[in-house]
C-alpha cells in the first residue's frame, strides 16, 4: 500500500474538485470515483485516474480501494428532493459498500464528508454546537447523512478502520450547487426568497 496513494469519490463535485486539485499539487498518486457520464476532463488533466461506477451497486466498487492508503468519501445526493430511497441508496448504501471495500483493503483511513444537515433540520439553529445531539427531522437527505455517520463509527470500532468525519455547511463558490440553483431561480422569476424575512438562522 502506497502512502501516496488516495480515493476520492464524488471527485467531479464542487469540494471534490479543490480536493484533487490541493492533493495533486501534493504529489498524491489520487484515484478518482464518479459517476458514469460525469465531466471529468480536468480531473484527468491533473493526472487523477478516474473510475466510474455507482458506489450503490457492490459490484461496481470491487477492488476500488486495493492499494490506496485513505479514503475521502464526498459523493451523495446533493439536494433535498427526492424519494427516501433514492437518497439512502445514494448516501448509506453508497457508504456502506464503500466501507466494506475499505476494511477488507485495509485502508488506513476514511474521511466521510458528512453535512451540517446531519444535525437535524427544520428549526433554528442559533445556540446549536458540536456537542448537540444530531436528531432527525424525516428530510431524507440529513437523516442519512447522520445514519451513514453512525455506519461510519460502526465500522471504526468493529474493523479497526481510522475514521474521521466532516461536517461541511453550505459551500459557496463558482460552480457550487447552491450558488447555480439561487441563481437559477432569481434569473427565472427576478424575485429572491428570504425566509423569515432574512432573519432565519443558519450556517
Amino acid at each position: 500500500m502506497s502512502l501516496d496513494a488516495v480515493l476520492v469519490t464524488g471527485a467531479t463535485g464542487f469540494i471534490g474538485t479543490h480536493l484533487c486539485d490541493l492533493l495533486a499539487r501534493q504529489g498524491k498518486n489520487i484515484r478518482g470515483f464518479a459517476f458514469p457520464g460525469e465531466k471529468t476532463r480536468h480531473l484527468e488533466d491533473l493526472g487523477v485516474k478516474i473510475y466510474s461506477g455507482d458506489l450503490s451497486r457492490p459490484e461496481m466498487v470491487n477492488g476500488i480501494c486495493d492499494g490506496i492508503d485513505i479514503v475521502y468519501h464526498l459523493a451523495g445526493r446533493v439536494t433535498y428532493w427526492g424519494r427516501k430511497k433514492d437518497f439512502y441508496d445514494a448516501i448509506y448504501v453508497a457508504t456502506k459498500n464503500l466501507l466494506d471495500v475499505a476494511a477488507d483493503a485495509g485502508v488506513s483511513r476514511f474521511v466521510y464528508v458528512s453535512s451540517y444537515c446531519a444535525c437535524g433540520l427544520g428549526g433554528h439553529l442559533k445556540g446549536i454546537t458540536e456537542d448537540t445531539p444530531p436528531r432527525k427531522t424525516s428530510i431524507y437527505y440529513g437523516d442519512a447523512k447522520l445514519d451513514a455517520e453512525n455506519l461510519v463509527w460502526q465500522y471504526q470500532q468493529d474493523c479497526g478502520l481510522t475514521a474521521t468525519v466532516v461536517r461541511p455547511s453550505n459551500v459557496i463558490g463558482p460552480g457550487s450547487v447552491w450558488v447555480k440553483d439561487a441563481i437559477d431561480s432569481y434569473l427565472r422569476s427576478r424575485i429572491f426568497h428570504l425566509i423569515d424575512h432574512g432573519r432565519y438562522s443558519r450556517d
